[in-house]
């Protein structure tokens, strides 16, 4: 193993390096370090080095960490070179893959046949939400049926939760691996055909029988069975096939019991020649390479051919234009030197770029460094490819392989357990059938792992075979937190689920704790806040934005047109400085710094205030959007796996080891070995202890314990012979002793006088509103009957809102219905939903004095969804109408109902208004209408009960 030492002089600087670099190494170390030898060491300048890393995050901690250095530098030497850098510092080549791509094809755009007016991915909030819209319109009316069905859809939101995240796993997806679901479901009847007619209860009979022959086994097995004797793929596609895995040799007994079944050896044969087809069917990786083929050819048919390039399109239009002489010449002549931060997440695009151009050249770079640990790839989900890493390293030579050998993050003894523990091979690759190397890394810290207690700094804790998350090492982890009045402690859970959990827990307990999350900057309160008071500054004389802002953190901030002038002649800076006081929190920083980024790059103007605000609401947390850490080091962080990568803690309770994996993944032999590298980082966080849980079964830290036993022999036994390692059982449940504080609680002594303060309420309908229980049971549903749920009323708003923003609601409603419960749960009801809409807008409505129909209303008569807002005693009523809408002089709202109705008369209508408590709501309204529009006549209220065609009129709050 050769050693590198970014400090030496008597380590080449020059050539090619493939740099690996451990967890706690000092990687960022290095890299400045070696940034600012190749200014004092070469002929180089600062625009000739190019650092490219993967956020945007990273790239202004790289930013910053350079230029410190660099300065640092020259307070200890007086170096020319170094001076001019710093006084050039704005020209450094630091960017994310993306900002590179940008900045070469606009820089080279002739040579690269582009045009000159090409938008920045980082910068152009335009084009991202022209591409996003795009992508949303795909996802709702431009999927093939034939391609994907629903079911499979269902899969991927349970992955990725958002239609956002899906679109953006598309781009990543392989067009190889494509496979429509009507393919493969023909083939699934094809080879089914000769086995039918199945019926139903012979076959969950032959189950029954057979389940005592076969392990156990998790899967919601009756309706799959169901499925099979109907011929319905898209259902077992729902289940993953776990009927088929329960029927497969490996899991059938050694000692089986002779049963008479109706169809026997057919469920036997059904695992292994159907199985694999729906196993198909339901992989991640198929669906989205079907997608991505899917995507493409929409693209080509809907996109204008001038459009600005989607982000991820620029990685596409970089690799052709590198084949392009002209060029990648000029482009390498601007570039001397390279360090590629991160090098274990490119994936095979990228490196075919970095490839072409710089290894690829008769004229060489005088220094390539390739930074990066394959240990840590664990970003496969986002296209990251550890075996690119892999040709990297077998293209530069085992002459051109360097190592960070020193850990200076853990202490003595945890460095020591680790390296006993790891150095073995255990990381597999399978597509190679290799294993991954672990070096033993010497200690360079000098922390100590003592505790008062004799635990060591590696300690397992185990679990019996139902333990559980929440049962077991959750409160086993409060427990010690408490014990050891920890404060500098991590929990690292599987995903968000488990760390709310954590977070509940620890906050019963009184514990200081806060939870790091996937959760983006603009999805936070203090986001809402800050934009609403920017809304409020725009529009100063708005009395509803006014009466927000005197609910919230800025009210009492100046006034607002005080705060407009101020912004538009001095700018954000100086807005921020009058109300510094609100900005002490991580988040208001952290939405301040991002502020002033975009003035800076964009100059300032209201209208690219709002679009920017727009953008970084909805900017996903990993493409720069997360919140950042918490400056309290004083409470305990919960974090998952894959965002404590980077990170370091004294005590480190790395709980979601033990978690076992969703079920479409556990057979997935890729997964297997990327869950394994998070393994490696989970367990390289701490700094003083580690507390490791064990339980039997398919988690990660079991995958693990699986590949010691291959080697040591029993994991636990194997564990009882180390004397680094300390090992505790735990009993399930796990329980946490009875919690005494040390603070009593505040009685009324503490506050002998009243406060002079009367509190003020922000009140809705909803939490003003007291609804009656039901007096009889709903019916039971019909096949033929939509959905009675929250989420069908939810559905109809939004295509109403939909329809009375478009210009002929009528002639849009097929169009629009379609297109909105494509790939939804309502789909199967598209033609009854469409039809009850155009009944709606049909519907003849009269108030007495005239009869119309809202169909015929124009559009800018129209409101919808109007927000309100207006103080009643002390309180403020806040809310939501459907509709208003004016005729002549008179102005009306409706709501829109889609409640059960036993009949349609009228006091069936009335009875269930009551029992909504309905008229406090239009009392409410009224009150709105007649506030906001005083000089028209108030003409009443129409309530519509949209599955029956028919609505109540109210003239007032008062009578109907």
């Amino acid at each position: 193993m050769k050693i590198f030492d970014c400090l030496s002089p008597s380590y080449p600087l020059l050539g090619p390096h493939l740099l690996e670099a451990s967890a706690g190494t000092g990687k960022t170390f290095a890299i400045e370090h070696i940034f600012t030898r190749l200014l004092l060491e070469s002929s180089l300048q600062i625009e000739e080095i190019l650092v490219v890393t993967f956020t945007r995050a990273a790239t202004r901690e790289l930013k910053g960490r350079i230029r410190a250095n660099l300065e640092k530098a020259c307070r200890k030497e007086s170096s020319p070179s170094l001076q001019t850098a710093l006084s050039l510092f704005d020209r450094c080549q630091i960017f994310t893959i993306h900002g590179f791509c940008y900045r070469a094809l606009q820089e080279f755009a002739f040579e690269a046949n582009l045009s000159f007016s090409l938008p920045h991915p980082d910068l152009s909030r335009d084009v991202i939400r022209d591409w996003k819209h795009w992508r949303k319109s795909f996802l709702q009316t431009g999927i093939p049926p034939e391609a994907v069905c629903p079911e499979q859809l269902s899969i991927l939101l349970s992955q990725y939760e958002t239609s956002e995240g899906i679109s953006r796993a598309i781009e990543k997806g392989n067009e190889k691996k494509a496979c429509s679901w009507t393919e493969l479901a023909q083939e699934f009847e094809t080879l089914l055909k000769p086995k039918l007619p199945l019926t139903e209860s012979d076959l969950l009979a032959d189950f029954a029988l057979s389940r005592e022959n076969y392990k156990v086994k998790k899967g919601d097995f009756p309706p799959q069975l169901k499925a099979l004797a109907a011929v319905d793929f898209p259902t077992l596609i729902a289940h993953q096939g776990t009927l088929f895995d329960y029927f497969l040799p490996e899991n059938q007994k050694i000692r089986t019991k002779l049963v008479t079944l109706r169809y026997p050896g057919f469920l036997e044969w059904a695992a292994e020649t159907l199985g694999p087809l729906v196993k198909t069917a339901a992989d991640s990786e198929t669906i989205l390479g079907t997608l991505k083929n899917a995507w493409n050819q929409w693209k080509q048919e809907h996109i204008p051919s001038n459009a600005a390039f989607d982000p991820d399109d620029l990685i596409n239009q970089m690799r052709r234009a590198v084949e392009i002489p002209a060029f990648a010449t000029r482009l390498r002549s601007k570039i001397k030197a390279v360090i590629i931060d991160e090098f274990q997440d490119t994936d095979p695009l990228q490196w075919e770029i970095f490839r072409k151009l710089f290894l690829e050249s008769s004229t060489p770079l005088q220094a390539l460094y390739l930074v990066g640990d394959p240990k840590q790839s664990i970003y496969r989900f986002r296209g990251a490819d550890v075996y690119t890493y892999i040709a990297a390293k077998n293209l530069l030579g085992k002459e051109n392989l360097y190592h960070l050998n020193t850990n200076f993050r853990s202490s003595q003894t945890l460095n020591d357990a680790l390296n006993i523990l790891f150095h073995r091979p255990w990381l597999h690759l399978p597509q190679l059938d290799e294993t991954l190397t672990y070096h033993p890394v010497a200690t360079g810290s000098n922390l100590s792992s003592q505790f008062s207690d004799c635990k060591a700094a590696l300690h397992w804790i185990i679990g019996e075979e139902n333990a559980s998350f929440e049962e077991t090492f959750l409160p086993y982890a409060v427990a010690e937190i408490e014990r050891l009045s920890l404060t500098q402690a991590a929990i690292l859970v599987k995903d968000r689920y488990e760390a709310q959990k954590a977070l509940d827990l620890l906050k019963k307990r009184a514990i200081p704790a806060v939870a790091i999350s996937h959760q983006s900057i603009g999805q936070t309160e203090t986001f809402r806040d800050i934009r609403e008071f920017l809304q409020a500054i725009a529009s100063p004389y708005d009395e509803s934005l006014q009466k927000i802002v005197d609910l919230g953190p800025f009210a009492s901030s100046p006034p607002l047109p005080f705060l407009k002038e101020l912004l538009q002649n001095k700018g954000l800076a100086a807005l921020l400085r009058e109300v510094f006081s609100f900005f002490t929190s991580r988040d208001a920083k952290q939405i301040a710094e991002e502020l002033l980024d975009w003035e800076l790059r964009e100059g300032f103007s209201f209208e690219g205030l709002d679009r920017f605000l727009q953008e970084l609401e909805y900017l996903p947390a990993e493409e720069g959007g997360r919140r950042w850490m918490e400056e309290n080091t004083e409470a305990v962080q919960i974090l998952t796996l894959h965002i404590s990568k980077g990170l370091e803690f004294d005590v480190v309770f790395a709980l979601g080891l033990a978690s076992p994996p969703s079920r479409q993944e556990t057979n997935d032999p890729e997964f297997k070995a990327e869950k394994l590298r998070q393994l490696y980082v989970a367990m390289t966080r701490a700094k003083r202890r580690l507390y490791v849980p064990y339980k039997k079964g398919a988690s990660p830290i079991a995958l693990f314990a699986q590949q010691i036993e291959t080697q040591e022999g029993p994991f636990l036994s194997y564990l009882e012979k180390l004397s680094s390692h300390t090992i505790e059982h735990l009993s399930t449940p796990f329980s946490l002793p009875q919690k005494t504080s040390s603070t009593p609680p505040l009685s009324p002594p503490f506050l002998p006088h009243p406060l002079p303060f009367t509190p003020s309420y922000l009140n809705s309908f909803t939490s003003l509103a007291r609804p009656k229980p039901r007096k009889e049971p709903l019916p039971p549903l019909s096949e033929q009957e939509i959905p009675r749920s929250p989420a069908t009323g939810t559905f109809f708003h939004h295509i109403f809102e939909i329809l009375f923003s478009s210009t002929d609601p009528l002639a849009s409603v097929d169009r629009i219905v379609e297109q909105e419960a494509c790939s939804t749960s309502f789909a199967p009801w598209t033609k009854p939903i469409q039809e009850l809409i155009r009944q709606t807008l049909l519907l003849p409505l009269s108030d007495g004095t005239q009869t119309f129909s809202l169909h015929k209303l124009s559009p800018e008569n129209c409101f919808v969804e109007m927000e309100f807002l207006y103080p009643s005693q002390n309180d403020f009523i806040k809310g939501f109408i459907d509709l208003v809408f004016r005729i002549d002089n008179k102005i009306y709202f409706l709501d829109w109902k889609t409640n059960w109705l036993k009949d349609t008369s009228l006091p069936t209508l009335q009875e269930e208004m009551e029992m909504h408590d309905y008229p406090l709501q239009a009392a409410l309204y009224a009150e709105a209408m007649r506030r906001f529009a005083p000089a028209l006549e108030f003409g009443g209220a129409f309530y519509i009960f949209v599955r029956y065609g028919t609505y109540l009129y109210i003239k007032d709050s008062h009578g109907s």
